[in-house]
Formats: structure tokens, C-alpha cells, sequence
């Protein structure tokens, strides 16, 4: 493969596909926010104690099972919440952004570089735990749990998209040692 660089135009599908592919190559993504998930059951149990202990007099007891119950709930619906609305809140972040971005990836020694209207980045070979074919595109899956990915329909053929991995792969153990430190 002569010329490294892929362009193409990146679709709302396209970011809310990532959106989930990041979630399901990250499946401890989730349970890191149990923190959160505490502090926010935690805050509207004791809210609503005293709003029904002081406000509705329904004395402690009865103010302490509904902000126990609320706290429950909450912490049992909060992960549901947040899978269920996951492609809602990318199609929204998409919708604020034109709905073709011209994306354009290029490969090189020093890493992979994305290149938008609004981004140039480059995410160093030491920094990207694997390329791969991924169900509908081509996946470079980073350390830090991003994924970049490139679309299936950007390459000409199956054979240049198989091309453009073995040459990223190739580039990467080049630069890669097999303990993950940069050469």
C-alpha cells in the first residue's frame, strides 16, 4: 500500500457506532461510575428524607424508608439509564456537527493521525493496544479505552483495507516493543 492516508466522510451512524463499540470494548467503563452512582443516591435519599420528615411531617421513620427506597432505586437504575440512552445522546452531540465530517486518517512512524475540521491529533504507536477488523470497520483501540475507527465503505476493497491493517500493525511493532515501551 503506497499512500497510508484514508479519507472519508463520517456519518451520525458513524459516531453513534462508535459510541457503542467504545461501551462494549469497555465494559468496565460502567462499573468505574459507582462512585457517582453513590453519591447521587446518597444525595437524594437524605434530600428526600428531610423534605418528608420536614416539610411533609411524616416523621423519621416514614422520611427514612422513602429516601431509602429513592437511593435504591436509583442505584439500580442508573446503569440502565445510561446504556438505554447512550445512542440518544450521540445522535444529539452528532446533530450539533454537520452531518457528513470529512475525516481523514493517516499512518506514519510517529502514530495515527486524525484529522477533522475541528481536531488534528495523533495518537502514538505505544498508545494503541491493536488494529483490527472490526464488524463494520477498521478499529485502532488505544490504551486509554478510545477506539478510532474507519469505516468499512472507506476502503476500495476488502484487500485494501486488509493492506492498510497489516501496515499499521507493521509500523506499530516497528515501533513497539512487546512490553509496550515506545523505542
Amino acid at each position: 500500500m503506497n499512500d497510508p492516508t484514508i479519507r472519508f466522510d463520517c456519518t451520525v451512524e458513524d459516531y453513534a457506532y462508535m459510541l457503542r463499540r467504545m461501551s462494549e470494548l469497555n465494559p468496565d467503563l460502567l462499573p468505574r461510575l459507582w462512585p457517582i452512582r453513590f453519591v447521587t443516591a446518597g444525595f437524594i435519599g437524605l434530600a428526600l428524607y428531610f423534605l418528608s420528615t420536614w416539610l411533609f411531617s411524616l416523621g423519621a421513620p416514614s422520611g427514612a424508608a422513602a429516601g431509602l427506597a429513592v437511593a435504591l432505586w436509583v442505584l439500580w437504575a442508573f446503569p440502565r439509564h445510561m446504556r438505554r440512552n447512550l445512542d440518544k445522546a450521540c445522535r444529539r452531540i452528532a446533530g450539533k456537527q454537520p452531518a457528513l465530517t470529512p475525516y481523514e486518517i493517516s499512518l506514519s512512524a510517529g502514530g495515527v493521525r486524525v484529522v477533522t475540521p475541528s481536531v488534528d491529533a495523533v495518537s502514538r504507536w505505544h498508545t494503541v493496544r491493536s488494529v483490527a477488523q472490526g464488524p463494520r470497520c477498521v478499529e485502532f483501540r488505544l490504551v486509554d479505552g478510545a477506539i478510532t475507527l474507519v469505516p468499512n465503505r472507506a476502503f476500495e476493497s476488502p484487500d485494501h483495507a486488509a493492506a492498510f491493517i497489516a501496515q499499521a500493525e507493521q509500523l506499530r511493532q516497528a515501533t513497539v516493543h512487546g512490553d509496550g515501551q515506545a523505542t
